[in-house]
């Protein structure tokens, strides 16, 4: 009786945790050679709430004693003591597990590229260790997959074992299930209104939320009619009329937002993926995006960049796509759509067969 092992124990952001609730929900729509799935989980949060449809799935959460910094340590260097492998092992959590068994690593943290290769990286202790476990356990990782060439190559040059063994491959990301695929019904008069635009992002610093700090004591009239944030209401230091900190939104008010949105807005400096980019490419509507690696690999040139650290450059992106969209221009997303997986199934599919 074949077990695949899945270890999700330290995913807890909303992006990766929406990412491991995909897969679980496409791995049990499968056919696969596996008789038993367990999957190991936090005790906590949307992960741990996952309710399995099969029998096969397993949901094992792990409840941790002493300091989760602690724990979280001797799991990946000592993870028998922690955890039952099966015949193959599939981590979800960024960190390669140091166990002989045949191991794929699902790598969606962009901290864990070096700060010699990426300057946005975090300096914090926390990343600085877990950098530190994947050059120590990077040789366990059979297989890698991560989700742009961009990220490939940041880890090719990070860790010397992966680039050494070409281990790396891309698999890229459907928007999740509940995302309707439909076009945005937003229609921008000409003159009648500025831009409606939409980010929708926790608030970590990468998410640079900070440069819209830089356009508060500016005169956007005519410019920018209403930008949404998905943060907690009156979190920035002031909120002119134009900005509405929405807080966090369910998956309705997500769609919602993104079909009022003339645009969505992406000044986030550090990301494996940056699905909300896909989301809004499958919704039809344009991309102010910051001129990063990451960005120009999913927009190519359909997207409109700016200097992710000037107040200033964002606001002349804006008055690109106003003029643009003035025009009467869309953006045609169809050649950066073509070669993305259709469905969470595809995508899972792809990392099982790394093990064939």
């Amino acid at each position: 009786m074949a077990t695949l092992t899945i270890h999700a124990t330290n995913v807890t952001g909303l992006g990766a945790c929406q990412v491991v609730v995909s897969f679980l929900e496409a791995i049990e729509s499968l056919d696969t050679r596996y008789d038993h799935i367990d999957c190991h989980v936090p005790d906590s949060g949307p992960v741990a709430e996952y309710v399995p449809k099969t029998d096969k799935l397993r949901m094992l959460p792990l409840r941790r004693r002493g300091p989760k910094a602690l724990n979280r340590v001797m799991e990946c260097l000592l993870p028998s003591l922690f955890f039952n492998i099966g015949e193959h092992l599939i981590v979800l959590g960024d960190v390669p597990l140091r166990t002989s068994r045949q191991q794929l690593v699902l790598v969606h943290q962009p901290h864990l590229q070096s700060p010699r290769v990426n300057r946005w990286v975090s300096q914090s202790a926390i990343f600085r260790v877990m950098r530190a476990l994947t050059t120590f356990n990077a040789s366990y990782a059979n297989y890698v997959i991560v989700q742009t060439s961009a990220m490939a190559s940041g880890l090719r040059d990070s860790y010397s074992d992966w680039a050494n063994r070409d281990c790396i491959k891309v698999i890229g990301q459907p928007p999740p299930p509940w995302f309707t695929l439909s076009h945005s019904d937003s229609s921008f008069q000409q003159d009648s209104r500025g831009l409606r635009l939409f980010y929708p992002a926790a608030e970590y610093p990468h998410k640079n939320h900070k440069i819209f700090e830089g356009l508060l004591p500016l005169d956007l009239t005519g410019l920018i009619d209403r930008l949404a944030l998905t943060l907690p209401s009156k979190r920035l230091s002031s909120e002119p009329k134009w900005l509405s900190c929405v807080g966090r939104l369910n998956h309705a008010e997500c769609l919602s937002e993104y079909k009022k949105a003339d645009a969505l807005i992406f000044p986030s400096v550090m990301e494996s993926y940056g699905l909300p980019l896909v989301e809004a490419m499958v919704m039809g509507i344009p991309i102010i995006a910051a001129d990063l690696p990451y960005a120009r690999v999913l927009c190519a040139d359909e997207g409109i960049y700016f200097n992710p650290e000037s107040p200033e450059s964002l606001v002349d992106a804006c008055e690109e796509l106003k003029t643009r969209l003035k025009q009467g221009w869309r953006p045609d997303w169809s050649s950066s759509l073509e070669n993305m997986p259709k469905t969470w199934q595809t995508v899972v599919q792809g990392f099982l067969n790394e093990f064939e």
